[in-house]
Parts: structure tokens; C-alpha cells; sequence
């Protein structure tokens, strides 16, 4: 484990887990670096975390070897008189699968499908695949989001999308409820006269909602794309 490694997998309670993503704590980093500015009191007061879940954060970061830049956490249980942390017991320990599903339950605002590769001819670009992505909003109430970026990965490479596909431009749309939009991209390439989608290559695709980011990462099972796996955080995390 390090510093980027997802909360999700160290296998915090219910309550612990929700009360730091609730305030865009997604990291095991995020954690350390509230540490770093506001020591135990700064994460004591993340709201309903309570001493319980806060010394429950605090033990399961030392039982890794994680501490702060002063050392809070050590300072914490030497001055609480509780030694060194117990292991934990019968918590399950959750499977890679398991934690990407939790991931996907997070996402609560689109549902996202891309209809089946098309190959052919584009004006100025020649030969390429084009795939058009769905977007529906399952909110309920209208959503405004931002296209921010698509890529492919095909045979082990990258691909950056050359061009719209005409009547398919996504940049920012507000989305009402039970509806969609559509965007159409274009890779062109002469690989593509030949070459198709196989197993297993995928789609990222990105977009901006409610002050975050979204990550959204779609599987070609050699027969349609599936939604596989989902991020989100929070545009102030990725400043420089």
C-alpha cells in the first residue's frame, strides 16, 4: 500500500468509509495530508466520524506503517496509553472485484452504453472506427455536465480521438431527466482498414459534474462494451 491506494481497501467500518468520502477523503494520502495540516482534531471533526471511527482511521494507518509528518498518530496511542494497535478480527478482507463493484454503486447519476463499432470511410480522415456514447440521466432531476475527455485503448495502445462525429458534439449540456446524449467520436488511422476491437480493450472516458470529476471505464468483450469500473474526486484534489 501507499499514498494513492483507494480508502475502500483498508477495509474500514460502514460508517468510517462513508463519513471520509462524504468529504472527498478517497486516499489514503488524502487522510495523511489532513493529518499533516490539522493533526487528530482536524480528523476527529469530520462530521459524524466520531472517536470511535477516528481512532479505528488512526489504528488501521499505523497497523500499515502510516503516520503523519509528526508522527500524530504514534503521539495519539502513546498518549492515550493504548499501545500498539490490536488486529482487527473477523473483518473480511474485500476482493479487487468486490471493492470495483462498491465503486460502481457510487455512480448515481448516469447510465452510460456504447452501440456497436463502426467501421468505414470519414471525410478527411480516411479510414477509421467510430463509436457513439450514451449518456442517460437516471437522476430524476436535471443534470448539467462537461465533457471532458474520451480514449481508447486497442491492442495494448492508446488512442486519442481524431475527430467529432457530425451531429454527435458533446461539450457542456444540461441532460433532463430520463434522457440522454450522444457523443460520437473518430479514430482514423490506417491500421483501422484492417484491425478491429478485440477482447478486452476499453474506453475512459471523462466527465465534470457538481465540481468533480467523473471516470468512467468501459470493457469490449468482443461483443459490446459493459461499464467496468468508476472513479470520482474532487477537482481540488488534482490541482498542482
Amino acid at each position: 500500500m501507499d499514498s494513492t491506494t483507494i480508502i475502500e481497501e483498508l477495509n474500514l467500518s460502514v460508517r468510517a468509509l462513508n463519513c471520509l468520502k462524504r468529504v472527498n477523503i478517497n486516499t489514503i494520502g488524502d487522510i495523511i495530508s489532513l493529518l499533516n495540516e490539522s493533526g487528530v482534531d482536524g480528523l476527529s471533526k469530520v462530521r459524524n466520524l466520531g472517536r470511535k471511527s477516528t481512532e479505528e482511521v488512526l489504528s488501521v494507518l499505523q497497523s500499515y506503517g502510516f503516520d503523519s509528518k509528526e508522527g500524530v498518530i504514534n503521539a495519539y496511542f502513546q498518549d492515550k496509553d493504548i499501545g500498539e494497535p490490536k488486529p482487527r478480527e473477523n473483518v473480511p478482507v474485500l476482493s479487487k472485484d468486490v471493492i470495483r463493484s462498491n465503486r460502481l454503486m457510487n455512480n448515481r447519476f448516469l447510465k452510460i452504453t456504447i452501440d456497436d463499432p463502426k467501421y468505414a470511410r470519414f471525410t478527411r480522415i480516411g479510414a477509421g472506427l467510430a463509436l457513439y456514447v450514451t449518456l442517460f440521466n437516471k437522476t430524476g432531476g436535471l443534470i448539467k455536465v462537461k465533457y471532458k475527455n474520451i480514449m481508447l485503448f486497442h491492442d495494448g495502445r492508446q488512442w486519442c480521438a481524431d475527430s467529432d462525429y457530425t451531429g454527435y458534439i458533446f461539450k457542456v449540456e444540461n441532460i433532463m431527466p430520463d434522457s440522454a446524449k450522444t457523443l460520437g467520436k473518430i479514430w482514423g488511422n490506417s491500421d483501422w482498414k484492417e484491425k478491429q476491437l478485440v477482447n478486452n480493450d476499453y474506453i475512459e472516458l471523462t466527465l465534470e459534474y457538481l465540481g468533480k470529476e467523473h471516470a468512467f471505464k468501459l470493457v469490449y468483450n468482443g461483443d459490446k462494451f459493459e461499464l467496468n469500473d468508476y472513479f470520482e474526486y474532487s477537482l481540488e484534489s488534482v490541482k498542482p
